[in-house]
């Protein structure tokens, strides 16, 4: 694994778990360029989720990455798409083992649940995304997409 050249935060982890929610990490070829694009994505509706993109997510992207991203309105599609080409970011959740492209194996990264903070601060982006949360007891969070259930333990 290479080695990782920003610290996990709150912060970063709240926006690994919005983009366990409604984003990816995107490789592509691009014609005319020699090595593939990589792309942080998150994509949401343009009402409901623009406020967020914009006083949530693109703040924790400039105070830890430097970087302010790319809003991306698609009235058309009634949706905001929030990009960052950057492939230091792209191998910060690469590291932290988000899957790159269909997130069918989903599971948040052992270091962000190590520390209570950045697991609930997770689980916020996440649920605050998908809006889905089926249950739990005292010692683990349940939740659910199409194709994924986890269980996260010991968050107390």
């Amino acid at each position: 694994m290479a080695r990782q050249d920003f610290q996990l935060s709150e912060g970063l982890a709240e926006f690994y778990g919005a983009l366990m929610g409604d984003g990816c990490l995107s490789r592509y070829n691009c014609k005319g360029k020699k090595k593939p694009v990589e792309v942080v994505l998150l994509t949401g509706n343009l009402v409901n989720d623009m406020d967020y993109y914009i006083n949530t997510i693109r703040p924790i992207a400039v105070k830890e990455f430097q970087i302010n991203g790319y809003l991306q309105e698609r009235k058309k599609y009634n949706c905001v798409r929030y990009m960052i080409f950057s492939k230091k970011v792209f191998r910060f959740f690469e590291n932290l083992n988000f899957p790159i492209g269909k997130k069918r194996e989903l599971a948040i990264n052992p270091l962000i649940l190590s520390n209570n903070k950045n697991a609930i601060a997770c689980v916020g982006g996440y649920l605050i995304r998908t809006g889905q949360f089926i249950g739990g007891t005292q010692n683990s969070i349940m939740v659910t997409r199409d194709f994924t259930i986890m269980q996260l333990y010991n968050l107390n």
